[in-house]
Parts: C-alpha cells; sequence; structure tokens
C-alpha cells in the first residue's frame, strides 16, 4: 500500500510531523488525529487531515489531488495542488502563505480570519466566517464564469490591501464592508451586502 493513513492520535508533543506519501494519498481512518505546533504533507494524491489544538499545515499534492482539512480549533495553511482544497475549521482559518488549488472553500466557525494570496485555477472561492474576514493580498478566481463569496455571517469583511479578481464577486457582512486606500475589486459583476459599505475609487467593474 503506497498510501500513508493516519488511524488513530499522532501527538508530536509540540514538535513538527513530517507525513509523506510519494506515490499515494495522506488519509485519515475513525479517528485518526494529529496534534502538532506545524504538520507538513506532501503526496501524489489526496490529502485528509484532521488536527486536535491550532495547528499550521503546509500540503502540497503532485498529482493534483484534493486536500481537505478538518480540525477542532484554529487553522492556518499553505496548500499547492491542482485539485480542490476545503478547509472546516472549529477556530480561525487563514492562510500564512500562498494557496494554489483549482477551488477554495472555507468554513470557520471564529475569530477574524485573515486571507492573503489566494489562487484558483479553474473553480470558485468560497468563504464563511463567523467571524471578520480580513484580506490582506490578491484573492484570484482566474476561470471565466467562476466566482469569489466572502461572507462574514457575524462581524465583517475588511480589505486592507490587494486586489480581488473574479467573474463574478459576492461580499456579504452583517456587519460592515470596507475597502481600504488602494485596495481594489476586478470583476464583472459585484455584488454588496451590508451596514456600511465603503469602497475606494480604483475598483474596475
Amino acid at each position: 500500500d503506497q498510501n500513508l493513513t493516519v488511524a488513530g492520535t499522532l501527538n508530536t508533543n509540540g514538535g513538527t510531523a513530517t507525513l509523506t506519501a510519494a506515490l499515494g494519498a495522506i488519509r485519515r481512518s475513525g479517528s485518526g488525529t494529529i496534534s502538532a505546533s506545524q504538520v507538513n504533507a506532501t503526496a501524489a494524491g489526496d490529502i485528509t487531515l484532521d488536527s486536535t489544538g491550532n495547528a499550521l499545515i503546509w500540503a502540497s499534492s503532485s498529482g493534483g489531488g484534493g486536500i481537505n482539512l478538518t480540525g477542532n480549533a484554529d487553522i492556518f495553511f499553505k496548500i499547492d495542488t491542482t485539485g480542490d482544497l476545503t478547509v472546516d475549521a472549529g477556530g480561525i482559518a487563514g492562510n500564512n502563505d500562498n494557496v494554489l488549488a483549482r477551488s477554495v472553500g472555507i468554513n470557520a466557525a471564529g475569530g477574524i480570519g485573515s486571507y492573503r494570496y489566494l489562487t484558483s485555477s479553474s473553480g470558485a472561492i468560497d468563504i464563511e466566517n463567523k467571524g471578520d474576514i480580513k484580506l490582506d493580498g490578491n484573492v484570484t478566481a482566474n476561470a471565466p464564469g467562476q466566482f469569489i463569496r466572502l461572507y462574514s455571517s457575524q462581524n465583517s469583511i475588511l480589505q486592507n490591501s490587494g486586489t480581488i479578481t473574479g467573474d463574478n464577486v459576492q461580499l456579504r457582512a452583517v456587519n460592515n464592508v470596507t475597502q481600504s486606500s488602494g485596495a481594489k475589486v476586478v470583476a464583472n459583476t459585484l455584488a454588496l451586502a451590508g451596514i456600511d459599505v465603503s469602497l475606494g475609487e480604483a475598483n474596475e467593474i
């Protein structure tokens, strides 16, 4: 079997977990979960990881496998695949480095999610946070007809810098949508919803 399966609890006592399946996939079975300060995962196929406690995850699939990250706390990540990325965090979710994937789907239960340098090659980017969504760099959906949907179900969207580029861009927040000077949206269609929506002058719609 060329796959690597996390079947129980993998605890590094605060160290780094390095998982490699050069010719297969990295999977979890049953209650398989990882507790580590950092996880480096490299595979040819799919990567499926579940974390306990705050996690920093760098995952790469050379064969374009899907990457699925779940956890009961914060998840920060760096991703490289031509497959789909899904993240479901019990706390904050955000990327601390580049994210390249076919499509990006992120759901986070709490805190401020900070996102920068998110790129989908042929699919949508869909992010839903209960807390604020903070953008500190470019968010790009490259394929025609694809959408970028950012939704803060309890707070605000703050575009501090960078460019949001997509065919259809949707920015929805229960509170405010705020765009700092120099930040912009490039889209064919733009849908906005919030108590107070404030955009700059650099947008291309």
